[in-house]
């Protein structure tokens, strides 16, 4: 009888992946056999654990303070037109007969002129005139007389005396039916006019 012979079965060839891993286990069981401790303490230091990064600590600077602008003085306001003729009227005047003396065809008045307001009154000066039955009378042989004064301060006053002297005819006129004495104060800040009636 003939013998049957059984085919040879060639084993399998290992895998290239497990044979790099077999002889990256047979190496590492070798380091730890022969270094012991020491071979993993190398190993730590070669390849150190990665750990996580401080955070930085922010570091600040002081802050400058900030200086506040001073404030700007305060322009003094100029006075307006309104108010420049506010002043001019606080500017007032007043004119008193105190007497008249004399006979014939003269007179001497005298008045006083004040000043009411509560400022100064600058180039004062008096414009005097008369009239009787609506027709001038001539003064000292002039249509008025004029009187400076200056200067008259707030609540000041000031007396003057004035001689008038007239017509035959103009003193008929005052003798019968009496004159109006017309009294014109002028000043830079304020013109005023005061009227006064004189019966014989």
């Amino acid at each position: 009888m003939e013998k049957k012979v059984k085919p040879k079965v060639k084993p399998k060839a290992e895998a290239p992946k497990e044979r790099s891993r077999v002889f990256v286990l047979l190496v590492l069981g070798i380091l730890v056999l022969t270094l012991g401790g020491a071979g993993l303490v190398y190993l730590f230091m070669k390849f150190p654990a990665k750990t996580a990064p401080e955070p930085s600590t922010l570091i600040t600077s002081p802050q400058t303070p900030i200086e506040e602008p001073s404030p700007s003085p305060t322009p003094t306001p100029t006075p307006t037109e309104e108010q420049k003729i506010v002043q001019k009227q606080s500017v007032d005047f007043d004119l008193e007969i105190i007497s008249i003396d004399g006979s014939g065809l003269s007179r001497t008045v005298t008045a006083e002129l004040s000043n009411l307001g509560d400022f100064d009154a600058h180039n004062v000066w008096v414009k005097f005139e008369a009239f009787s039955d609506d027709e001038r009378i001539e003064l000292n042989g002039q249509n008025y007389l004029r009187e400076d004064i200056g200067l008259l301060k707030a609540g000041s006053k000031i007396s003057k005396n004035t001689t008038i002297s007239v017509g035959f005819t103009d003193g008929l006129k005052i003798q019968n039916k009496g004159a109006e004495f017309v009294v014109t104060v002028h000043s830079d800040e304020k013109i005023k006019t005061i009227s006064e009636h004189y019966y014989p």
